[in-house]
C-alpha cells in the first residue's frame, strides 16, 4: 500500500533502525547469515529491507523500481572503493549525430532513484566488523548529469561512431611488453573515458582476465560498465539525510 516516496522512507526506516549501529557479523549471526560470505552484505539489506519476503519473492523495494547500491566508507569519511553502475551498450553510441541524452545509458542515471546502504569500516576491519550505518536514498540532478555524465558519452560516441577507438600494448620504462604473469597474456590499454580525467568512466570486467568477449572497431576487449568516483558520491550523499 506504499504510493509516495514519503511512504516508502517510513517503511525503510521502520526496518533498518533495530540494525543501525550493529556490525555486520552480528547482524548476520542473528539472521542466521554466514559472515564469511562474500555476498554478506547484499543478505543482510535485502533482508533488512523486506523482513517478509521470501527469498524468490519481489519485495516492496523492489516494485518500486529504485537501484540499491551499497557502500563502504572509512571512519574518516574516505571512499573504500568507486561504484560500478550500468553495463554500457555501444551499439546505442554509432551514430555521430545521436543524442546522447536519448541513451539508456543516460537515462539510466536520469530515471532512476537509488538507495544507498551505508556501512562504516574502521582502519583494515573485516568485513564482519563493518557498521552497518543507515540508508540514504538518493537521484542525480539534471545539472550534474549534463555536467558530468553527457560529456563522457559524448566522448564514447565520438571514439565508437568516428573509428576513434583503439587498444595499445602497455609498455614498461624501457620500452618492453608488459606480461601479466598470473596468464601469460599481453597488458592492454583503451582510450575510454577514465577516473583520471572525469568524475563518471568506464571500467572493463571479467571473471576470467583472457576472456574478452565484447568486440569494438575491430578490437576485442573486456565489457565495460560505467562507473563513478567513490569519494565524489560520497560528497553527493553528504548532503542527504539518513532515512
Amino acid at each position: 500500500n506504499i504510493s509516495s516516496y514519503a511512504e516508502l522512507d517510513a517503511f525503510l526506516s521502520a526496518n533498518s533502525k533495530k540494525y543501525q549501529g550493529r556490525r555486520v557479523g552480528e547482524i548476520a549471526k542473528e539472521l542466521g547469515i554466514a559472515s564469511s560470505s562474500k555476498a554478506v552484505a547484499s543478505k543482510l539489506i535485502r533482508h533488512i529491507l523486506e523482513p517478509n519476503t521470501g527469498e524468490d519473492e519481489v519485495g516492496i523495494v523492489e516494485k518500486s523500481g529504485m537501484v540499491i547500491k551499497a557502500r563502504t566508507m572509512y571512519s574518516d569519511g574516505r571512499k573504500k572503493e568507486d561504484c560500478k553502475f550500468f553495463t554500457l551498450d555501444f551499439d546505442e553510441f554509432r551514430n555521430a549525430d545521436g543524442d546522447v541524452t536519448e541513451t539508456e545509458a543516460y537515462r539510466y542515471f536520469d530515471n532512476n532513484q537509488f538507495i544507498f546502504p551505508i556501512f562504516k569500516k574502521e582502519g583494515k576491519a573485516k568485513t564482519q566488523d563493518d557498521t552497518f550505518v543507515g540508508f540514504k536514498r538518493f537521484s542525480f540532478s539534471e545539472e550534474y548529469l549534463e555536467e558530468h555524465l553527457k560529456p563522457v558519452l559524448q566522448q564514447i560516441q565520438d571514439l565508437v561512431a568516428n573509428h576513434k577507438f583503439e587498444v595499445t600494448p602497455k609498455l614498461n620504462k624501457a620500452g618492453e611488453p608488459i606480461i601479466n604473469k598470473k596468464t601469460g597474456t599481453q597488458q592492454e590499454s583503451n582510450n575510454l573515458p577514465k577516473s583520471r580525467y572525469n568524475n563518471f568512466f568506464l571500467r572493463g570486467t571479467s571473471s576470467d582476465s583472457t576472456h574478452k568477449p565484447l568486440e569494438l572497431n575491430g578490437y576485442y576487449i573486456y565489457n565495460q560498465q560505467i562507473w563513478l568516483k567513490g569519494q565524489e558520491l560520497l560528497k553527493l550523499l553528504d548532503d542527504v539525510e539518513y532515512i
